[in-house]
């Protein structure tokens, strides 16, 4: 399974890989076969900000070249 993984809050805008331990913060997963998307939240109420936001369905194709889901920020 190959998990990708987002360690800035999308609200906030924060970085939070350098935190201690930022693993156990509120966060979401989605999956889509053997692909896995996590996100990092520093806060449960930016978290349930995030769920507010409207969204349309994802045309992303996870299956695509790996090397170019490369966070190098």
């Amino acid at each position: 399974m190959t998990n990708i993984i987002c360690a800035t809050d999308p609200i906030s805008m924060r970085p939070l890989h350098m935190l201690p331990a930022f693993e156990k913060l509120p966060s979401i997963k989605d999956c889509k076969g053997d692909y896995c998307l996590s996100i990092f939240f520093e806060s449960r109420k930016n978290l349930k900000k995030y769920k507010k936001i409207r969204v349309e369905p994802s045309t992303l194709d996870l299956m695509s070249n790996l090397d170019d889901w490369v966070d190098e920020g």
